[in-house]
């Protein structure tokens, strides 16, 4: 059997020093929320004179392990990444190991003993809620999101967080997961419209599960909005060309890039030290597509 050969490989040496390039690993680049994300991030290094280097782990984390040792390998200026769903429970070695002492900041989703940088999901979620309570509502569900995942389990914090103070009613069976796209959205609609005493409003995981609740209850000849409030979450781009327009929590990704951008930075040329703060929540806001 031959052995394997590299041709970029012959050029680096034992000890390689930094390209100008920085790796760039998204956990699912088909979600529309990366499709904003990346071209802001690439935007910024470019810039700052970095090449940046694009890595996709579809959510599987022995691929985005793979993608790490490339990246180690290369080895690049530093390492951006949103880690894929599930690395806590894959059992491997923390990502701030696996990176040793190569710049390496966390995004979207927090990551063990890295720096990291997100959205404040809890104060997002009491937001929607509370404008779902001021124009009326009080049974109000929240749909979509797997169980484990953190992002849901922040954003249902802000959701419980906000019915409490309102002195709403907190039903288990109003909370339901889902996988987080247009179809897991559908699905949950048919078993909220049919349960006995329905909620009459939801917050949903994302805006994608927000479609898909709107094209169920259309499809239940139930008009969203007048009859049935509903709030996204990410405002994603798509969200301008939709029909009819959502409401959604605008966790402004263009702003949390320029965040990730200047902490990279900062581990950059600071010795790698890290600011007085290693963990940087970003402030959501609703996005008033449409008065629900």
């Amino acid at each position: 059997m031959k052995p394997a050969f590299f041709p970029w490989r012959k050029l680096i040496s034992p000890e390689p020093a930094s390209a100008l390039a920085v790796g760039l690993i998204v956990s699912d680049v088909t979600n529309p929320f990366f499709a904003e994300v990346i071209p802001a991030i690439e935007e910024c290094l470019d810039a700052a004179g970095f090449t940046t280097l694009l890595g996709n782990a579809s959510e599987d984390c022995t691929r985005e392990a793979r993608l790490l040792k490339t990246m180690r390998a290369f080895p690049p200026t530093g390492v951006l990444i949103c880690p894929s769903f599930g690395r806590d429970e894959f059992g491997g070695q923390p990502l701030s190991l696996i990176m040793d002492r190569l710049p390496t900041v966390a995004f979207a989703r927090p990551a063990g003993g890295l720096d990291y940088v997100g959205v404040n999901n809890v104060y997002g979620a009491e937001l929607a809620v509370d404008h779902l309570y001021q124009i009326g509502h009080r049974k109000i569900a929240f749909v979509g999101g797997e169980p484990q995942a953190i992002a849901r389990q922040e954003r249902l914090e802000g959701y419980q967080r906000a019915l409490t103070r309102r002195d709403l009613p907190l039903e288990l069976r109003w909370m339901v997961p889902s996988s987080p796209n247009r179809c897991g959205g559908y699905r949950s609609t048919a078993c909220l419209l049919e349960m006995e005493n329905p909620p009459t409003a939801a917050l949903c995981f994302n805006d994608l599960v927000a479609f898909g609740l709107v094209q169920a209850l259309q499809g239940a000849g139930r008009k969203p909005g007048a009859e049935f409030g509903v709030i996204g979450f990410n405002d994603v781009p798509v969200v301008l060309s939709s029909c009819p327009l959502l409401m959604t929590v605008d966790t402004s990704p263009r702003r949390l890039c320029v965040v990730i951008f200047l902490l990279f930075l900062w581990m950059k040329f600071k010795n790698l030290g890290s600011p007085s703060w290693t963990s940087r929540q970003m402030q959501a806001s609703l996005g008033r597509r449409f008065p629900w």
